[in-house]
């Protein structure tokens, strides 16, 4: 997504690492799960993404899942559950 570009790129002058996008980490070539949208939609047009985990670069490879709870309507958006792993 072209809006969450920035986030992607060295911030601080080259001391900050990365920022990547989790769900891209854990389901590579799949599009993100729907967020808001899923059963209300008088607000929006039908189910969109608007919720994110990002992770620096030197978790990254913690990442273990990214999951949407497609079933939920306690909220308007979605839950989004990260799992690390422990990284020994």
């Amino acid at each position: 997504m072209e809006e969450l570009a920035p986030l992607e790129k060295v911030g601080a002058g080259g001391t900050a690492p990365r920022l990547l996008d989790a769900w891209s980490l854990a389901h590579p070539g799949l599009p993100h799960a729907p967020t808001v949208g899923v059963h209300e939609v008088s607000f929006s047009d039908g189910s969109q993404t608007y919720d994110f985990f990002f992770v620096s670069e030197n978790i990254a490879a913690r990442v273990a899942e990214v999951e949407v709870d497609l079933g939920t309507q306690a909220s308007d958006h979605q839950p989004v559950v990260l799992t690390l792993s422990s990284g020994s």
